[in-house]
């Protein structure tokens, strides 16, 4: 039976994304965190931390008798931490007091959107995914199709990107500078199969991003819906033999 006191699959996800897989204390400049979702074993990855603001538990810390169980399982309240961050304002409730808590994430999360949408190209973006199962099996589709992401589906594209075996060591930007170049190579079998224009949703200066599935969500997430036309598209990374 699901506790109502903890967030759903589909909450922690939106809260990885409110705060852009991100620790809300070590800043927008550091290193996103992989959300755990299931609570599975990860070896050598750095885990983002799902921080109850008011505790679940009467003698947990910022505990509120008179919290619903239903505000205390939503995404706000919750911030998105690194482990020694959340450590911290565990150990210390004299010093992280709940309302300054919430000021804190609202402050984040809005610096994390307004981060975005500067440095995005506005109501018009190409998204590449990559399916990868270095960390065990995801399901895509509930990911996508809770933040509300439609997809287009491209299964034939053979191209190489030569990815490392961990994620976490993928330079991202490189790795979307290689996809500017390869562009061409495969615009047109897109037209093609999608009986799109794509130069009337594609402007000349674009932007495609690299991403796996949670980064996907990490990224963009509920901020993706607030776009006008998106394109998403998604090819299988090559199996080792």
């Amino acid at each position: 039976m699901t506790n109502r006191k903890y967030p759903t699959y589909t909450t922690k996800i939106k809260i990885a994304v409110d705060h852009g897989g991100k620790c809300a204390f070590c800043g927008i400049e550091s290193n996103r965190l992989y959300p755990n979702l299931q609570g599975e074993q990860l070896i050598g990855v750095r885990v983002g931390k799902f921080a109850h603001i008011h505790s679940e538990n009467e003698n947990g810390p910022r505990f509120d008798p008179n919290i619903s169980e239903e505000d205390l399982a939503s995404r706000l309240n919750f911030l998105y931490l690194c482990e020694d961050h959340h450590s911290l304002i565990d150990d210390n409730e004299d010093m992280y007091k709940a309302e300054d808590l919430k000021s804190k994430r609202k402050e984040f999360c809005q610096l994390v959107s307004h981060n975005f949408k500067k440095n995005s190209i506005g109501n018009k973006c190409c998204i590449i995914t990559l399916e990868d199962n270095f960390f065990g099996k995801i399901n895509r589709t509930s990911i996508i199709e809770s933040l509300g992401i439609n997809t287009t589906p491209i299964s034939n594209l053979n191209i190489s990107l030569d990815l490392p075996e961990n994620d976490s060591d993928i330079d991202w930007l490189s790795q979307c500078h290689n996809l500017k170049k390869k562009w061409k190579n495969f615009q047109e079998y897109l037209f093609k199969i999608n009986g799109l224009n794509l130069n009337e949703i594609i402007p000349d200066e674009y932007h495609i991003y690299s991403i796996t599935k949670i980064p996907l969500a990490i990224y963009f997430g509920a901020i993706l819906q607030e776009t006008n036309k998106v394109l998403l598209h998604q090819w299988r990374r090559k199996k080792d033999e």
